[in-house]
């Protein structure tokens, strides 16, 4: 089997590298190619060509702008890679008879109505969330297709002179903290992601749902992951973490207010993912 995981520079798609299982050929593409990656520009660069080259049995897309306040600053700019990119590869995979894992987002939803299932309606609150319900209804029209509904991911970036700084990272660093403790979701780390998404690639000849959700099914917040996190480390509680109301930061867009998921796929306990996501950090600072 060969997959392409298109946006493997990011957190989850880290953590798909080192977990790759064996006897499959991977080739993991970021918008510039250095050993071990291979350049893609999704935002630019018509990927067509590099489908044909390469020739994958599944795609995995993890490719997007996913920064919510930076799409809302100028959506437009992003319906090419948040949409568009879709279409094309869907229209690819089925052309071919291949497979395509789309990851989407929880921010779908208006956050108004949780817990939430896969069948549940959804109304975004801000032009990123659009994009991707966009994009989810063009996989949906397609056969050899599915959507996995990632939340907010939390982890380390094994490989730290890729991709942004997650923020587990720095909850992990910084002493004095102002976390947003009224805004909630169904927590997801990096590496569950990793291991769920390399499980769906690997048996997706026996797919039977097209739309999953990942993340642990619990109510969470950021304030709640900083929190707790200090906590299961240290064994106490960290005053100079403050929780603070969404409005607390200016000028940012709009959040859910609950996204939590009634039921959804995971691997590790809350606990053992704040303890590996630390671990993980100690190894990589070293």
């Amino acid at each position: 089997m060969k997959v392409l995981i298109l946006g493997a520079g990011g957190v989850v798609g880290q953590h798909m590298k080192i977990n790759e299982p064996k006897d499959v050929e991977v080739i993991y593409s970021r918008k510039t190619s250095s050993p071990g990656w291979y350049g893609i520009d999704v935002d630019h660069q018509d990927v067509r060509k590099d489908l044909d080259i390469i020739n994958p049995d599944v795609i995995i897309n993890l490719a997007g702008e996913n920064r919510v306040d930076v799409v809302e600053s100028d959506p437009q700019k992003y319906v090419s890679v948040n949409v568009d990119l879709v279409k094309t590869l869907c229209t690819w995979v089925t052309k071919n008879n291949k497979y395509l894992i789309q990851g989407s987002t929880q921010g779908i939803f208006s956050g108004d109505n949780s817990c939430y299932n896969t069948t549940d309606i959804a109304h975004p609150l801000t032009h990123y969330g659009k994009q991707k319900l966009t994009a989810e209804h063009i996989v949906l029209a397609h056969q050899n297709t599915e959507i996995c509904r990632l939340t907010f991911v939390i982890g380390v970036r094994p490989f730290q002179d890729i991709g942004r700084k997650n923020p587990l990272e720095s909850m992990i660093e910084d002493e004095v903290q102002f976390q947003v403790d009224d805004r909630f979701f169904s927590p997801l780390f990096a590496q569950d992601a990793a291991k769920i998404l390399w499980n769906r690639a690997l048996d997706f000849k026996n797919a039977k749902e097209k739309i999953v959700h990942l993340g642990i099914p619990i109510k969470c917040s950021r304030f709640a992951i900083a929190r707790d996190l200090k906590y299961n480390v240290h064994g106490c509680i960290n005053p100079i973490i403050k929780g603070v109301s969404h409005e607390h930061f200016k000028g940012i867009a709009p959040r859910p207010k609950d996204t939590t998921w009634c039921k959804s796929l995971y691997i590790d306990s809350y606990e053992e993912g704040l303890m590996s996501s630390y671990l993980l950090w100690e190894k990589v600072k070293k």
